[in-house]
């Protein structure tokens, strides 16, 4: 379901009464669980976002996230647990055994057929459960009973059986490594030791039998590989019957290989369990101490350069900290074993980066900032390791996109037949785009070239009749003299005048003056206010991203809408957020004031005074 491209439609924060209520739908379709284990892994504050997307076949589907990633997701009035959830509660649904090779072929979008599914203690009228069709199930490996799938039931468990190890076990609806398991931190499959029953131990000591298998069936099936071929290319498709008994023919030839050592199981398994070591991945208390850091580091070489001191300890955090938080992180002091901001800030006090005093009560500033120490000026953020054209700079490698998502907006001069002349004359053919400055200098040079600066004065210029034509159109009858400042904007005025986007996921040139950003503001039923933002695509701006980074920057619910008419999008926040949104594209993406339109629906600042009327009196 969630193995091809879907569609977000509106993405929002739920409301206490909506998330309590969610609470109670999790906690009555999965009894297993209960009310305090789930309370400690979501606390009653934690916030929970609703996600209403299409897939790629049409389906409308609810999506439950955390900020660690999605918990549980909704399809026709049926709820799911996803992998992030499951990974806590292994045992939250029913689950099926399976060999760890039968994986790829679930990536690859296939169904759990019952060839490929593990009875340790064989077929029989209960080796099934006790499932109804279409009820919820997990699928897990026989290395490993971490869940790496999520289904419905094919069959009921009676069907199951009478179906005699033939046809499908599981359909598929979410996969580790799929993308709805990419809209969360995106952690390895934890090791959590293999089923009740079963050990790690059988599959490796069958692993180098396997290799030596496959290999000889893979030589002898490319022997005749060549002579199938004919017989392939025509043959135009198979019916879903005839693919699904292939698949299952497959999985059944491994499942023959594997069945032999089943009847060792439960005695391997009794000292696997006593051997086995469970492998933690990194704690989630550590990645989130050095992503604090990383966001700190971050922040002194890009917002927070140039920062007006003293500053709050809470308004850095929030300012600086927060948006320098790479794409598809997120910073949550509670998960880090800091828990507040104060202790993190000590710690790096002590490592004389920063100094803190209490100007008032109870409230600690940041005084002054050593932009030399050492832990600063080794910071390197690989992800920006790109220069403004795009190209990696030497000695880096491309990790990513370049700094915060930045976009470079550059406004370009193409060589026109008016100024041709004096262009080509610098090796520039016509159509040739030049930025400002090069414009800038080929003019410098042809006027020093020329010697046409008026006497000592080279804030003036006497035109000649080469240049007067490329100014004017037309030879002047007396002689043309401009000031410098006007001379380079009379010859841009000559220029076609074209817009240039080099960020590294942008690969075209978009003709003609560049669109700006468009920020309005829209009253809605009951008098709601809210914002509304256009063009982010043109400048390169993940529209997704930025409305997460808008959701978090001001605690609003927003929406992603088509827009009428034309191609693009329209990001929908609630609120009169213009401050909010200008800034954000000024300081994080680089986008210059100039190219947004709309500043001026910015809420007024309370008590500023209202600018004197310019208008005579009458």
């Amino acid at each position: 379901m969630f193995a091809k491209p879907f569609q977000v439609k509106t993405n929002c924060q739920l409301k206490g009464s909506v998330r309590k209520k969610f609470r109670a739908d999790i906690l009555k379709a999965f009894p297993s669980i209960t009310e305090e284990a789930f309370n400690e892994y979501i606390p009653n504050k934690e916030p929970v976002s609703l996600m209403k997307i299409f897939t790629h076949s049409k389906d409308i589907v609810h999506v439950y996230s955390l900020e660690k990633g999605p918990i549980a997701f909704e399809r026709e009035n049926q709820l799911f647990p996803a992998l992030y959830l499951l990974w806590q509660f292994p045992n939250l649904v029913p689950s099926f055994t399976t060999w760890p090779p039968v994986l790829q072929k679930l990536k690859n979008g296939a169904d759990l057929m019952l060839p490929g599914v593990v009875l340790p203690g064989g077929i029989s009228i209960n080796a099934y459960g006790k499932l109804s069709k279409g009820d919820c199930v997990s699928v897990n490996l026989t290395t490993n009973q971490a869940p790496i799938a999520v289904g419905v039931a094919a069959h009921s468990s009676h069907d199951m059986y009478m179906c005699g190890g033939r046809g499908k076990c599981v359909n598929i609806l979410h996969f580790v490594g799929d993308l709805l398991w990419s809209q969360g931190a995106k952690y390895n499959i934890p090791e959590l030791g293999p089923p009740p029953g079963l050990s790690a131990c059988v599959f490796e000591n069958l692993s180098s039998e396997d290799e030596s298998e496959d290999d000889s069936e893979d030589d002898e099936s490319s022997k005749t590989d060549s002579d199938e071929q004919s017989e392939d290319d025509k043959k135009t498709g198979q019916s879903e019957e005839e693919e699904e008994i292939e698949h299952e023919n497959e999985v059944e030839d491994l499942t023959q290989k594997l069945t032999s050592l089943i009847p060792n199981l439960e005695e391997k398994a009794a000292s696997a369990e006593s051997n086995d070591i469970i492998q933690p991945l990194e704690t989630e208390a550590e990645a989130m101490d050095k992503l604090l850091r990383f966001c700190f580091l971050k922040s002194l070489k890009t917002s927070a350069r140039k920062v007006d001191l003293p500053i709050l300890t809470s308004n850095f955090y929030k300012v600086h900290m927060l948006s320098a938080c790479p794409p598809g992180k997120s910073v949550d002091l509670k998960k880090s074993s800091y828990k507040k901001l104060s202790k993190f800030l000590d710690e790096i006090a002590v490592e004389k980066i920063i100094s803190q005093k209490e100007l008032s009560k109870g409230v600690m500033s940041i005084t002054s900032i050593n932009y030399n120490h050492e832990a600063v000026l080794t910071f390197l953020d690989l992800d920006a390791v790109v220069d403004v054209s795009g190209q990696v700079l030497p000695g880096h490698s491309r990790v990513g996109k370049c700094m915060c998502g930045q976009v470079h907006a550059e406004q370009m001069y193409s060589v026109t037949p008016s100024v041709l002349p004096i262009f080509s004359l610098y090796s520039n053919r016509l159509g040739a785009e030049l930025s400002p400055a090069s414009v800038k200098k080929v003019i410098s040079d042809y006027v020093n070239n020329k010697n046409l600066h008026i006497g000592g004065d080279t804030s003036k210029v006497q035109c000649d009749d080469v240049l007067a034509k490329a100014v004017l159109g037309v030879l002047p009858a007396e002689p043309l003299v401009l000031v410098w400042d006007d001379l380079l904007k009379r010859v841009m005025a000559r220029m076609l005048d074209t817009s240039s986007l080099p960020p590294p996921k942008i690969h075209k040139e978009d003709k003609g003056k560049l669109t700006p950003i468009d920020i309005q503001t829209a009253t809605r039923t009951g008098n709601k206010k809210v914002t509304l933002i256009s063009n982010l695509e043109i400048y390169g701006v993940d529209v997704a991203e930025f409305a997460k980074e808008c959701q978090r920057g001001v605690a609003a619910s927003t929406t992603i809408n088509p827009l009428q008419g034309r191609k693009g999008v329209q990001l929908q926040i609630q609120g009169n957020q213009v401050r909010f949104i200008s800034q954000l594209l000024h300081d994080k993406y680089k986008v210059p004031l100039a190219n947004m339109r709309g500043l001026d629906k910015a809420p007024k600042v309370k008590g500023q005074k209202k600018a004197p009327s310019t208008k005579p009196k009458k």
